[in-house]
């Protein structure tokens, strides 16, 4: 027998994926303006990344759903890189540390949360079946075997596996095709069954 309860929260907060567009489109709004006013040589490039930044800037605070979108997010996220890679090559043909330094930064964040982003938010699920609890990953570890669980409940969206180490488990979990009661019964009879494997000074 096994039960599968998909969890409701998320890695990856709305709020901090609008951030970092709002911090990458500043970063683009300050080399677009001290380029635009002070090179000479590629001033229109500073104007395109002018209009650039502040496009991006609108449209994060005024349609942020629709930037925040998997689907658009990574489209933008892309786009951020490139221009940041760019903006890196050319400061280090010319020789310009700060730039040189925060592109380097603004570069490795925008490549790792292209992957985070696209990884973390992927259905998590908490699994119960005979062999113990398997959690999702990121927690001390991945299964819960069902001698160190002193009691599982499933009430008001929310899952709670209290262990016999005093660890407490807790997630929001989306509804299930199956009834609470028989999950319930199911995790009192598989904890009843294992009491015998506790160390003594557990009992």
């Amino acid at each position: 027998m096994e039960y599968k309860l998909q969890l409701v929260d998320e890695k990856v907060k709305q709020q901090q994926v609008t951030a970092l567009h709002l911090i990458t489109s500043l970063a683009f709004l300050g080399a677009g303006a001290i380029i635009f006013v002070y090179n000479y040589v590629i001033t229109y490039w500073g104007l395109a990344l002018l209009i650039i930044a502040l496009g991006l800037l609108v449209l994060t605070i005024a349609k942020n759903k629709m930037v925040t979108s998997p689907a658009n997010n990574t489209k933008l996220r892309i786009a951020e890189l490139i221009i940041a890679l760019a903006l890196l090559g050319y400061s280090i043909s010319q020789q310009w540390r700060f730039p040189m330094g925060m592109f380097a930064v603004l570069s490795a964040v925008l490549a790792f949360s292209l992957f985070w982003e696209r990884k973390a938010n992927a259905a998590q699920f908490v699994i119960v079946s005979e062999e113990g609890i398997d959690i999702p990953a990121g927690v001390r570890k991945k299964l819960l075997e069902w001698a160190g669980v002193e009691e599982v409940l499933w009430r008001y969206g929310t899952l709670s596996i209290d262990c016999t180490d005093n660890h407490l488990y807790q997630w929001n979990v989306l509804p299930a095709t199956f009834g609470q009661d028989a999950f319930e019964a199911f995790c009192k009879a598989q904890v009843a069954a294992n009491m015998d494997k506790r160390p003594k000074n557990d009992w």
